[in-house]
């Protein structure tokens, strides 16, 4: 019962906070800190929401998450400034990371369009994918790739974000699977690009150099005649 009440409580009191909340006369530093505050409340609502079984809380739940959400976007969307600003108190993560943590899809897909940085660092040079990966979001892993994520960046410790799935994730479960065979596509589309773009430029060098040769020819030949 307390429970219940704990969980009630922090929905209204969330609505309350909300509600008096108004973007119009905040600075972009007290925009970026209460986005961070709302990505923390989504944090502990999904905690809470964790294992719960009655259906009356799980949707009070989800409605806190959903105000939350939407209060994000609405922060993001007034003030172009703060797409790449960092939480300076935490692991200096930008939104994207934030976002990416908690497989927000709507959230990612919204800062991308607005020019986010897809291949950001946080403390430890982990970028979006690498923490999108870690949990084993592909739809965010498949969004951030469509927007140029790079799967060959490294961490702190030195490894590539497959190596960080390999190191500590259980390759046997059938999300994490998933997550590796997502993660070798997009690598061998990266190497089959490379080598496509290699070919064509050696292909565009002896081309070219057909062309000289060809010149060079005529312009003797030409000589010739006049001799």
């Amino acid at each position: 019962m307390n429970y219940i009440k704990k969980t009630v409580f922090l929905f209204l009191a969330s609505i309350s906070f909300l509600s008096a909340t108004s973007t119009d006369n905040m600075s972009t530093k007290e925009k970026v800190n209460r986005i961070y505050e709302h990505f923390d409340s989504m944090t502990t609502n999904y905690e809470l929401m964790e294992g719960e079984s009655t259906k009356q809380l799980t949707e009070v739940l989800e409605n806190n998450i959903t105000i939350f959400k939407d209060q994000i976007i609405n922060l993001i969307n007034s003030d172009k400034n703060i797409i790449n600003q960092t939480n300076n108190k935490g692991k200096n993560e930008t939104f994207l990371i934030r976002a990416a943590a908690s497989n927000q899809i709507d959230i990612i897909d919204i800062l991308l369009k607005k020019g986010a940085n897809v291949n950001a660092t946080d403390l430890y040079e982990q970028t979006p994918l690498m923490v999108a990966a870690m949990k084993d979001a592909h739809v965010a892993m498949a969004l951030l790739l469509k927007h140029g994520a790079d799967i060959t960046r490294i961490n702190n410790k030195g490894k590539t974000v497959l190596g960080m799935v390999d190191t500590h994730l259980d390759a046997n479960k059938t999300a994490t699977k998933k997550t590796i065979r997502l993660l070798k596509t997009a690598l061998m589309y990266l190497y089959i690009t490379r080598a496509a773009l290699f070919l064509f430029g050696v292909l565009l060098v002896l081309w070219l150099e057909s062309i000289g040769w060809g010149i060079n020819f005529y312009l003797s030949e030409l000589t010739q005649i006049r001799d």
